[in-house]
């Protein structure tokens, strides 16, 4: 199934409803990728150009990565060591990589208003 979004469209694995029906989709952070070129021979089907605007220390090692896809904030949580190999920096260009089997019945509903969360 394609969803449109403000980010961006998102494949998920197909959802039994009718289309146009409003759905709402979480996006967790630990699935998300981040990639400072579009990457190409990838097996991720999401693959969401934004700008970072936000970072901050997560737990442990982890960093918080807030990316602007379109007006559709989408978090990342990375390693601060990935932070530091791709350079990455508030304002950088980036791009948000997602694969369909992170959208599982949990993280997509019927019903409830339309929107990527992060």
């Amino acid at each position: 199934t394609v969803l449109g979004s403000a980010a961006g469209e998102l494949r998920v694995p197909q959802l039994a409803m009718k289309a146009g029906t409003p759905v709402r989709i979480r996006i967790r952070a630990r699935d998300v990728m981040i990639a400072t070129e579009k990457p190409t021979g990838l097996s991720a089907l999401n693959i969401l150009p934004g700008t970072i605007t936000a970072m901050s220390p997560g737990e442990g090692p982890a960093v918080e990565v807030g990316i602007d896809c379109n007006g559709a904030t989408v978090l990342a949580r990375i390693t601060d060591q990935s932070r530091q190999a791709l350079k990455l920096h508030l304002g950088g260009k980036v791009f948000a990589v997602i694969k369909t089997v992170s959208f599982d019945r949990a993280n997509a509903g019927a019903g409830l208003p339309a929107e990527a969360d992060g």
